[in-house]
């Protein structure tokens, strides 16, 4: 079979590309995990501390009121599994936001963009996330809590649609951000918000609202993703429509194309 030149010369520029730019992520990623947690022993603590303080004021408003669980899982798990995703997309998006503003001295160096340091960054918030969520699964399996997986497909789907949404939304709006600063002040004042509309806290669909207000919160991605992690997990397992495979793919799609083209022709390059 004969290969020209010119696209052999292609195909390892491609590759070499690629590993320079998987060695600058490595790279990015240890630095970022120096800055942040490098100079305390403590730093991941706060994060088990911080989804433990959620989930147990949550739990102990409930038992104040006398409410129940419906969806057939374990309390702790149930509202693990919802503060895990919102803190992985939140996060995801807020490190994308301010990854040019944190990081402009690493940008002067000629093998390093802004879509390297976003990337490190979500792969260091997933990480962490992810490290505290089996800490405390493992503290809550020590106390007797157990959590089933009855369809892993489901399950595997909105974890990682969560993180990959979480960075090209994070893209998508670090990239308009650049042309209307006062976006990333938008996205802090409206996290509050968004655990509510995703139902991290109380599952909206317990409110008896109606049909046309259902439709608006469904068209919350984050809302389908959080439902349908917590189904997945539950005995009483079902496939309920609002789940949107298509939607949701669409959304990280649009968003990571629209995102791409808005880093390159944004003040990123100009920085």
């Amino acid at each position: 079979m004969f290969v020209s030149k010119k696209s052999l010369k292609f195909e390892q520029n491609l590759w070499g590309s690629f590993k320079c730019m998987v060695t600058v992520i490595f790279a990015l990623f240890i630095r970022e995990t120096y800055t942040l947690y490098g100079e305390s022993k403590f730093g991941y603590v706060w994060v088990v501390f911080r989804d433990l303080f959620s989930i147990a004021f949550i739990i102990a408003i409930r038992y104040f009121f006398r409410q129940g669980m419906w969806e057939g899982m374990s309390m702790i798990f149930y509202y693990l599994l919802g503060f895990i995703l919102f803190y992985i997309f939140t996060e995801s998006v807020s490190k994308c936001v301010a990854a040019a503003s944190a990081n402009s001295s690493i940008l002067s160096f000629p093998h390093v963009t802004v879509l390297d340091i976003m990337i490190s960054r979500c792969i260091l918030v997933v990480v962490t996330n992810l490290q505290a969520g089996f800490i405390l699964a493992g503290i809550a399996v020590a106390l007797g809590f157990t959590m089933t997986v009855y369809d892993f497909g489901m399950f595997f789907y909105c974890f990682t649609a969560t993180c990959v949404m979480g960075f090209t939304m994070g893209l998508f709006l670090g990239s308009v951000s650049q042309f209307y600063p006062f976006v990333g002040k938008l996205w802090n004042m409206s996290k509050i918000f968004l655990m509510i509309a995703s139902g991290v806290i109380v599952p909206l669909d317990r409110f008896h609202l109606s049909t046309a207000t259902m439709e608006m919160i469904y068209l919350n991605p984050l809302y389908q993703l959080v439902e349908g992690i917590r189904q997945a997990s539950s005995i009483r397992y079902y496939l309920v429509s609002h789940v949107d495979f298509g939607y949701l793919n669409i959304i990280i799609l649009v968003t990571g194309i629209l995102g791409l083209l808005l880093t390159q022709s944004s003040k990123y390059e100009d920085q």
